[in-house]
């Protein structure tokens, strides 16, 4: 199983345990077909911090399935797939790690799920949250339901800020859009370029 090391617990609004629930579900079935998987980012920060959000987003070792399998799998959940290849929302998709992303949609979630397919050889799930890259993304999940977060993710909650991470070539003007994004909903907060 795909467990973080040194999972935290975290105390998430009440309103938040229906769709957490539906996401352990999901994480627990790529899980037992011996798919390692996090979710992680946007998903859990909105729902910790009572923001709206637009999508669940789950991290996969590409290692573990092809792009058919993951497929048929959520099929098999009653999710309708299809794969992403250029979407403004899927930053992803520039990462060069990144195998492939499908976007999945279920009548019992009232937004959609993106799987992140991601083609490194020894990610820890720790490891895949670290490489978010603003403060209060760096936050994920596993299958049993423990949490985990950085130390720039406490760092940014506590101070309202969102700190950029990853700095290297294009991430910055990246990170930077991304904030624009997300001041509409976190308004007052600031942005921070180390």
């Amino acid at each position: 199983m795909f467990e973080f090391r040194n999972p935290i617990h975290l105390e998430f609004p009440a309103e938040a345990e229906t769709i957490l629930n539906q996401i352990r579900y999901v994480l627990r079935t790529l899980v037992e077909e011996h798919i390692h998987a996090v979710a992680g980012g946007g998903i859990l920060r909105d729902l910790y911090l009572d923001r709206p959000y637009k999508d669940i987003d789950i991290f996969a070792n590409a290692n573990d399935a092809s792009d058919e399998k993951l497929l048929g799998l959520l099929a098999e959940l009653g999710f309708k797939c299809k794969m992403v290849v250029s979407n403004e929302a899927t930053e992803y998709l520039s990462f060069t790690d990144v195998a492939s992303v499908i976007e999945a949609t279920h009548s019992s979630l009232p937004v959609p799920v993106q799987v992140i397919r991601v083609a490194s050889n020894n990610q820890s799930g720790e490891r895949l949250i670290e490489r978010l890259d603003l403060g209060p993304c760096q936050i994920g999940m596993d299958c049993l339901g423990h949490y985990w977060h950085t130390v720039q993710f406490w760092e940014d909650v506590s101070e309202r800020t969102f700190t950029v991470t990853r700095t290297e070539g294009r991430d910055i003007e990246r990170s930077t859009k991304r904030f624009e994004r997300l001041s509409q909903k976190y308004v007052g907060w600031k942005l921070v370029i180390p």
